[in-house]
């Protein structure tokens, strides 16, 4: 069987040049393939590396996807550079160009509204960090020393279980406040923005940040209205909110967040 295509992204029809370089293989060039008012950008790959159940085990291997995820990322960011793009998902593949037709034709209508309603707009990615080890440290002391007195009355195993508790309380506390600051925050930002979506929560092992992670929201904000988000972002941060919580802010990324799926609706 021939090499399946593998799609990197969507852009219009009109989108002057390919990004320099092979595709995501290293190997295999970027070509054009066109789709009625679309143009899919695409490169062969290995059938033995990207298709079969060894190619699943690889998916799961950081050393072999992490170089042909960045490739496919730096794809996708040298097309945004010439105008709005729709990313797609790494390691999407089709047989060949005709079952990629046949997949766009299903979803025409939704990409090319999506390519127009993006132009002169990209993600951007706001992230609510705090130090959750401090917080409930400052806030446990606070809610023993107001309970001190009659903590001292108890005897030692009973009094025990009584902090345990009080330990309890203020973790659901704590993360009460945070809710309610994130929920706050969010309604604030998304008012800046074209559209806004929560994206999954991080570890700080995945992020690479020194903090833990309230929320993880993106945005999709408008080149001219870019300048108004970024100072929002920094006058809420920290003591303008009232959880406290530092925000982060990072991009302009492709929409990925808001990118329309291919498989959807299959």
């Amino acid at each position: 069987m021939d090499d399946p295509l593998y799609l990197c992204g969507l852009v219009p029809a009109d989108t002057a040049t390919l990004p320099a370089g092979a595709g995501v293989d290293g190997l295999h060039p970027l070509e054009r393939l066109a789709l009625g008012g679309l143009t899919a950008v695409v490169s062969r790959v290995s059938r033995r590396e990207f298709v079969g159940p060894a190619a699943e085990d690889r998916l799961r291997e950081l050393a072999w996807v992490g170089p042909r995820a960045l490739r496919h990322q730096a794809i996708i960011r040298a097309l945004m550079d010439q105008g709005p793009v729709i990313p797609v998902r790494f390691a999407t593949l089709f047989s060949d160009a005709d079952a990629l037709r046949e997949r766009i034709a299903h979803h025409r209508e939704a990409l090319l509204g999506f390519l127009e309603r993006t132009r002169e707009q990209a993600e951007w990615s706001v992230k609510a960090l705090y130090d959750r080890q401090a917080a409930l440290a400052r806030l446990t002391e606070q809610t023993l020393a107001g309970g001190e007195d009659g903590l001292r009355a108890l005897p030692p195993g009973r009094r025990y279980f009584e902090e345990q508790k009080l330990r309890k309380a203020v973790a659901s506390e704590l993360d009460a406040a945070l809710a309610e600051a994130c929920r706050w925050l969010y309604e604030r930002l998304e008012a800046q923005a074209t559209e806004a979506c929560r994206v999954r929560l991080q570890t700080r092992d995945e992020s690479g940040l020194p903090m833990e992670m309230a929320a993880n929201w993106a945005f999709l904000v408008a080149h001219p209205a870019l300048d108004t988000f970024r100072q929002t972002v920094d006058a809420l941060s920290d003591a303008g909110n009232p959880g406290g919580l530092l925000l982060r802010l990072n991009g302009p990324w492709p929409p990925y967040s808001f990118a329309p799926r291919l498989d959807e609706g299959e």
